[in-house]
């Protein structure tokens, strides 16, 4: 059976023993000033995480089998399921264990790209500035779109939170009662560069990659 994109966590970024890790949403604008000191921006595209990473493997035992997965990842059609190692469940639910009987699910708010509708939530359940959360949208192909709660919020006891700011803008494509992922919410990303071990006496190597989400 051949390999199929994006490779799940468990396949490839659970697997990755992190030495140091870096997962942001830079900006893609431009900036000018004017002769009056007024700073104008002018945006140039959509808004992407990205991240860069170290992790160690040892050479002789699972080390091939990483460099497999990660040599793979350069090919074009190649993305992986990634998540930011340092947030991996809500702030308030430690480990995902209030969240682990439920089943989540979001919906779009009309007329406001910022918000979201979640259901099925426990009632009470706290979702604080900063959590993030991902679901799929879309086909042809199905998207993942990762976001960030900009307002905290807490479920009601319909189990609801009626809208949910978040960000960066809720894209197209959204549909009602899709499945919502608040334990490692991921993005769909591709491997921007890629630095492979170099193995040494103490039969520890590290290797080195960056990576931007991917859309498509």
């Amino acid at each position: 059976m051949g390999i199929s994109f994006p490779l799940s966590t468990a396949t490839f970024f659970d697997r990755l023993g992190f030495t140091a890790f870096q997962m942001s949403l830079p900006p893609i604008m431009e900036r000018n000033e004017t002769e009056g000191g007024e700073i104008i921006t002018v945006e140039h595209g959509a808004q992407l995480w990205s991240g860069s990473a170290t992790c160690r493997i040892n050479p002789y035992t699972d080390g091939s089998d990483i460099e497999a997965l990660f040599e793979t990842l350069q090919r074009s059609d190649a993305t992986f399921q990634a998540y930011d190692k340092l947030r991996q469940w809500p702030r308030d639910d430690a480990d995902g264990a209030l969240i682990a009987t439920s089943s989540p699910t979001v919906s779009p708010v009309a007329d406001n790209s910022r918000a979201v509708r979640l259901n099925g939530l426990p009632s009470g359940y706290v979702l604080s500035r900063g959590d993030l959360l991902s679901f799929t949208y879309a086909s042809n192909p199905t998207r993942i779109g990762l976001h960030r709660v900009i307002v905290p919020a807490t479920a009601n006891a319909g189990n609801a939170i009626a809208e949910l700011e978040v960000h960066p803008p809720i894209r197209s494509g959204l549909a009602n009662n899709t499945a919502l992922r608040l334990v490692k919410p991921i993005c769909k990303a591709k491997l921007i560069s890629y630095d492979p071990p170099t193995a040494t006496r103490s039969r520890r190597a590290e290797i080195s990659f960056s990576w931007r989400q991917t859309l498509r």
